[in-house]
């Protein structure tokens, strides 16, 4: 019997194993799209099938999921009293963060590029449009806010993140409805910066723009292990063809599968950053390659291949640009830093080699 006895676990080693068990989940948040857009702000924003449903205030009509509601920080002086409803409507399941690209919807990559040009009279626009997002932002009380950009750089986020009041940023790509980077999470200047995983966007039941359904079979398919960083998923949802009420169904759904969480944007960066020690995915790429190259999108599934259509760069009195571009691609496990075009429209690894897949 006093064998018997060890062999049987520990009420301590059976607690953990519970423990652990009710860890293991998949964290996703979800991003409303399109709050950069000040008249919609002004009015279908605030209807039923948005801000303003009934649901979203009772969880008995099937509400009360935690979102992030994406909002101009422009707001703070073009429309003050939409931005005061919004504060004032909000629930502990909203949150407002900064839509693309902070003080107005920009390529903030754009900037980098001017700000690089020796003959350009501006050279620290990048910074400047940074501090006047922070301040906008400041006066929204936001502390995350959304990028969106043709290519996805260290140059495109990193004024921004540099901030002290900006703790993330959520980096979209106009193609593949906002979600090219697959989910990828990365650190610039220290701070978070993740792509959206697949978009509900439509209703295709797979690819990167999906409905309801085709999400939550995505979302099946991905690790729950906290420590993990491919076991968070941010998920963009395409106003236009997408309402609150479908966020509610794909969160509701997740749940009664079990192995979800949903948590709002500010409380899944904190979570993903602290259980994940900082891991990264891919690293984002740096370097002037970004002023050649737009639709860029990366492989994902445990891969860093960047695959773009880029101009090819012609070295001349003036740096000219071939008006064709061509495919490129970059394995960014091989390198990230300092990449640049070359007369054919390939990457360079910042040795000079190139960075193939």
């Amino acid at each position: 019997r006093e064998e018997a006895m060890k062999s049987l676990p520990s009420l301590s080693e059976n607690r953990r194993d519970k423990s652990s068990e009710m860890d293991q989940k998949h964290t996703v948040s979800f991003v409303m799209s399109d709050g950069d857009n000040i008249c919609w702000l002004q009015g279908g924003w605030r209807g039923a099938s948005w801000f303003g449903a009934p649901q979203r205030n009772s969880p008995e009509l099937g509400g009360g999921v935690p979102i992030g509601w994406t909002f101009s920080p422009a707001g703070a002086e073009l429309i003050p009293v939409v931005l005061s409803f919004a504060q004032t409507n909000s629930t502990e399941n909203d949150t407002l963060i900064a839509g693309p690209s902070g003080a107005g919807y920009t390529y903030p990559g754009t900037f980098y590029k001017a700000s690089s040009d020796s003959d350009s009279k501006d050279g620290n626009r990048s910074a400047m449009y940074a501090e006047a997002t922070a301040s906008l932002m400041s006066a929204c009380d936001m502390r995350l806010v959304t990028v969106i950009d043709g290519a996805p750089s260290v140059e495109a986020v990193q004024p921004l993140v540099a901030q002290d009041n900006v703790d993330a940023a959520v980096l979209l790509t106009y193609n593949d409805g906002y979600s090219g980077l697959r989910g990828n999470v990365a650190y610039v200047n220290d701070k978070l910066v993740i792509g959206g995983r697949v978009s509900l966007w439509d209703e295709a039941t797979s690819g990167d723009m999906v409905g309801v359904s085709g999400l939550v079979a995505t979302l099946q398919t991905l690790p729950k292990d906290p420590s993990d960083p491919n076991s968070y998923s941010l998920i963009p949802v395409h106003a236009w063809s997408h309402n609150y009420s479908d966020v509610v169904q794909a969160a509701r759904e997740l749940e009664a599968l079990g192995g979800f969480e949903i948590l709002r944007p500010d409380d899944f960066v904190q979570k993903l950053v602290s259980s994940t020690g900082k891991q990264e995915t891919c690293p984002l790429p740096s370097g002037v390659w970004g002023s050649s190259c737009v639709d860029c999108t990366l492989s994902g599934n445990g891969t860093c291949v960047l695959s773009c259509s880029c101009t090819p760069v012609v070295q001349g009195v003036r740096d000219e640009l071939k008006t064709r571009s061509v495919s490129a691609t970059c394995d960014l496990s091989s390198c990230h830093e300092n990449l640049y075009i070359d007369d054919v429209g390939q990457f360079h690894c910042e040795d000079g080699s190139y960075c193939r897949d």
